[in-house]
């Protein structure tokens, strides 16, 4: 190691596992958890400030399946699920 455990951040220590975690588990775009922290970042997008975050994301996503059921004239209470359930893909 060229300056030693002290001067390590705690990205370079995930780097020196890396190697290792190749080798037991595969390449890395088999396990990549995009998908999980590209949803994070639009839950983050949903939040305007620190009072009241739960609130917040609770009322927007709401809006958003509101919307989304005008925009498409749904009728039926199983499309209406499906749309709703689907409503964090919308990016704000």
């Amino acid at each position: 190691m060229l300056y030693g455990d002290v001067h390590m951040t705690p990205n370079m220590h995930l780097l020196s596992h890396l190697a290792g975690v190749v080798k037991n588990w595969g390449p890395l775009w088999a396990y990549s958890l995009f998908q999980f922290e590209s949803a994070n970042g639009r839950l983050q997008a949903l939040v305007a400030g620190t009072n009241g975050v739960v609130t917040q994301i609770s009322q927007k996503y709401a809006t958003m399946a509101l919307f989304v059921i005008i925009l498409s004239g749904i009728t039926s209470p199983i499309v209406f699920y499906n749309s709703v359930t689907m409503c964090l893909a919308i990016s704000i």
